[in-house]
């Protein structure tokens, strides 16, 4: 809802019409630090897991919101920002709109945020299905361990790169 308004607003407030910029200013308006800021915080006050069977992980929550933020929202935005760019780079005419279409969502799909994301979700929906069926107990441990270090090193970095950038 905020992304439409702030892109409505910039249509109406911005001349010329520039889609591109109304997807910059979109993605600025929705973007936060939900997890560079809010898992360590909701960690800190509610613990890492549930204290009971009847009892929420309330990180779960910030875990909801971010897929629809990088997997809806943003390629929404980049696809305005890469046609507005597409366009001003090939002359406008019947025979280029299918070029211009594919070489849109070609950028956009090769976009770090937008083909990391979706790669995520592809190995964590095969890994679901191998475990869940049997083929495969659990991954390997060294692959574990790995990614153990890595999402045990994210809030700290993240943190410290907020702190670093607010002073300067």
């Amino acid at each position: 809802l905020v992304f439409i308004i702030t892109g409505i607003l910039t249509f109406i407030i911005s001349r010329p019409w520039h889609i591109g910029k109304a997807g910059l200013y979109g993605i600025f308006a929705t973007q936060s630090n939900d997890f560079a800021l809010g898992l360590p915080i909701v960690q800190a006050l509610y613990g890492t897991q549930p204290t009971s069977p009847e009892s929420f992980y309330y990180a779960s929550y910030l875990y909801l919101l971010a897929p629809i933020s990088l997997v809806i929202i943003n390629p929404i935005g980049f696809l305005m920002m890469e046609y507005s760019k597409q366009s001003h780079m090939i002359q406008f005419t019947r025979r280029q709109i299918p070029k211009l279409i594919l070489k849109t969502f070609l950028y956009v799909s090769l976009n770090p945020v937008v083909f990391m994301t979706m790669f995520g979700i592809i190995v964590n929906i095969i890994n679901t299905y191998a475990i869940h069926h049997g083929d495969v107990s659990e991954l390997p441990h060294w692959l574990t361990h790995f990614l153990y270090l890595l999402g045990g090193a994210y809030a700290p970095c993240a943190l410290f790169n907020i702190g670093l950038f607010m002073v300067g």
